[in-house]
């Protein structure tokens, strides 16, 4: 059986991997592959080698970064073929002789390229993996199966006649056999590792919470929230300030005629108001660092004594993130979001800690701190937990079982 996962990385992440191996590009594609592996540091890039040790043909392409796909075409001796990404990743289908195909990204799942992927073979049989809600959600009724941590979206799509399977998340145990892993410090009392915004529907619950730490603790956040200057912040206010004021006169039957005296007709033609979440995470702007990703988030998780795991809010309540993984995987003590879901693979109180409210999560992760004891053996019992029952290699069988392929 052939199979081949095309999987597309965060695009920054990529290319400071790139940019830190400056000669990378001109390597050959499997030492491109190891390196990428390394440093992504997540399940998914392992799977090849999983399917490998499971008796399986296994390959794996990255087709958004440009440098892997450049030396691939070159290595396989591809002549006369237009270096556009669906035409590579077409000829590596064809290369592979694929049976399955797992595509990790959503901008391939179309109707157009699926159907040359099938005039290739119509046998091939389509995969793709769901984290995240989407708009065009209809389109995964093109592939034969799709893949899911969430058990919410997991019912959505059933009831929408899509073949689907729950797959939770997991952790790569295979980053210890690298020497800056095997003699990694806790350097870091108090972490926190991920997106924060004002957005209802995604992080603005964690966000908050987040918020409150920073104030009550020595919490280290380390984000993608852009950093603002003062004057960038009073000028951002000023022009939400006018923005509200204009539309206010345009909403008011009173004071209407004036919409269209200058300025005001100026300051409401802004399309959009200006976001004041900086006013909403002060406390969080001092604690911050730049956003970590891959291997180098790894290292920040297994160097804090405790972090923080908040999940997002549109994967749904049966759903856990690939963060619970991590940080168990990497030895590290967790104060999570409480949800029942959780039980499924933890303990409570005894791999993991949870919090219902913001005074909870305050009051236990000073507890935490403060005991040396009992944050160590949660960090102990929640490792052992993940090597023995949640690692890529769990999570690969699931998949295997699920397609009947073992």
């Amino acid at each position: 059986m052939n199979l081949l996962i095309a999987t597309t990385p965060y695009k920054n992440h990529t290319k400071a991997i790139y940019n830190r191996e400056s000669d990378l590009a001109s390597k050959s594609v499997l030492h491109q592959k190891e390196v990428l592996q390394y440093n992504l540091a997540s399940p998914f890039e392992f799977w090849s080698n999983e399917f490998e040790n499971l008796g399986l043909n296994a390959n794996i392409v990255f087709p958004r970064i440009p440098q892997f796909q450049e030396q691939w075409v070159n290595e396989n001796k591809i002549r006369n073929i237009n270096l556009n990404e669906e035409e590579v990743l077409l000829h590596q289908i064809k290369e592979y002789k694929t049976e399955i195909l797992f595509i990790f990204d959503f901008t391939f799942i179309t109707k157009a390229f699926l159907h040359r992927v099938r005039e290739i073979s119509k046998k091939i049989i389509i995969v793709t993996w769901y984290g995240a809600p989407i708009s065009n959600q209809k389109d995964l009724s093109l592939c034969d199966y799709v893949l899911t941590n969430s058990k919410n979206l997991c019912y959505e799509l059933k009831n929408n006649g899509i073949k689907v399977n729950f797959i939770p998340h997991a952790f790569e145990p295979s980053i210890y056999k690298l020497r800056e892993f095997k003699f990694l410090q806790k350097s870091i009392d108090f972490s926190f590792i991920g997106s924060i915004n004002d957005e209802a529907n995604t992080h603005l619950d964690r966000s908050r919470i987040i918020e409150h730490l920073s104030r009550e603790t020595g919490i280290q956040v380390w984000s993608d929230l852009d950093k603002i200057s003062f004057l960038n912040s009073l000028r951002l206010q000023v022009l939400a300030t006018r923005f509200d004021f204009a539309n206010y006169i345009s909403d008011s039957s009173l004071l209407k005629k004036f919409a269209e005296m200058y300025p005001i007709k100026r300051w409401s033609e802004l399309k959009v108001r200006p976001n004041l979440h900086f006013k909403n995470f002060k406390s969080i702007y001092k604690k911050l660092h730049q956003p970590v990703y891959g291997q180098d988030m790894l290292k920040i998780l297994g160097g804090s004594e405790l972090t923080f795991n908040g999940h997002s809010l549109h994967t749904g309540i049966d759903s856990v993130n690939m963060r619970l993984f991590e940080a168990s995987g990497m030895g590290t003590c967790q104060l999570v979001d409480d949800r029942p879901i959780l039980y499924d693979f933890f303990e409570p109180d005894h791999e993991i800690l949870t919090f219902k409210t913001v005074s909870e999560a305050i009051s236990k992760s000073k507890e935490l701190l403060n005991d040396d004891r009992l944050r160590n053996q949660i960090a102990e019992n929640s490792k052992k937990k993940t090597l023995s029952s949640h690692t890529t290699k769990h999570q690969v069988i699931q998949v295997l079982d699920f397609l009947n392929l073992r």
